[in-house]
């Protein structure tokens, strides 16, 4: 069986995903959720797996991971298996996943794969189905792709849906065990493999990532305005910044994140349909 693509004509093929993730060109067709970027980390290049150097893997991190998940075993992929020996098959050569080792978490393990397990148990995205073993949890879709063309539809239509359905879950579980892990740390405890102690909550680095919080500070607040030219989103008027607030396009309780890229100006404390008048 010979393989229809190589890892030079894969990368230059998803450049353009990395370039979109990265924030490098503009996302035209509202393919990422603005809840979730600049969140995103994408990889340039592939990256041989470690038990089959023939299968490629392109990987998608979170932008600030934890030192403590080292993003090769807590991360987004498409991995191209031409062969069937990595779980793909005859006739299912892609692959497009969530990953999450168990056995790489040092701290709170059960706490957490409790809390993985529950979560993404409740995510329904079209084509992806939930694998778990004793060793990690794959959220994964398989399929054939013969060609560029459906390649690119394929990742077009379930790599995007998945990280922005997956995304906001796994932000709030990085954001509850955030306490840093040097690598030389991390490396002595996955030698001995020993569990770290809890997470100490009244640490100054645990939950303080601010894309949780509602409140939007006063720098992001000039940001959003500076970026919308003072026009309200809603009426397109310019008005002075304070008749003017920062709206979450995507409701904190909708899981919207307090972020550039998920706020827009709106005319202070009036409703759209008001908004004109």
């Amino acid at each position: 069986m010979s393989s229809a693509f190589t890892k030079d004509s894969l990368v230059k093929l998803f450049r353009p995903i990395s370039d979109l993730i990265n924030g490098n060109t503009v996302d035209e067709d509202k393919l990422l959720d603005p809840a979730i970027r600049n969140l995103l980390k994408a990889s340039t290049t592939l990256v041989p797996h470690s038990r089959d150097v023939r299968v490629l893997q392109f990987h998608i991190w979170a932008r600030d991971q934890p030192s403590i998940f080292h993003r090769h075993h807590f991360k987004y992929a498409i991995q191209y298996d031409p062969f069937g020996t990595m779980g793909g098959t005859a006739t299912k050569n892609f692959t497009i996943e969530f990953y999450v080792s168990k056995i790489r978490i040092y701290q709170e393990r059960e706490q957490m794969v409790a809390r993985v397990g529950r979560d993404l148990s409740r995510i329904r995205v079209p084509g992806f189905s939930l694998c778990e073993t004793n060793r990690f949890f794959c959220f994964d879709h398989k399929f054939q792709a013969s060609t560029e063309a459906a390649l690119l539809r394929e990742i077009r239509s379930h790599l995007f849906p998945l990280l922005n359905a997956v995304h906001p879950m796994f932000y709030r579980i990085l954001d509850a065990f955030n306490l840093p892990l040097t690598k030389e740390q991390r490396q002595d405890v996955i030698s001995g493999r020993q569990k770290l102690g809890f997470v100490d909550r009244s640490s100054p680095h645990y939950g303080k990532n601010p894309e949780y919080r509602r409140e939007v500070s006063p720098a992001l607040r000039r940001a959003t305005f500076e970026r919308d030219g003072k026009l309200c989103q809603h009426c397109e008027r310019e008005f002075d910044v304070a008749k003017l607030h920062a709206d979450h396009v995507v409701p904190v309780a909708r899981g919207g994140l307090t972020v550039l890229g998920n706020l827009q100006a709106l005319r202070h404390r009036l409703t759209h349909s008001a908004c004109g008048s």
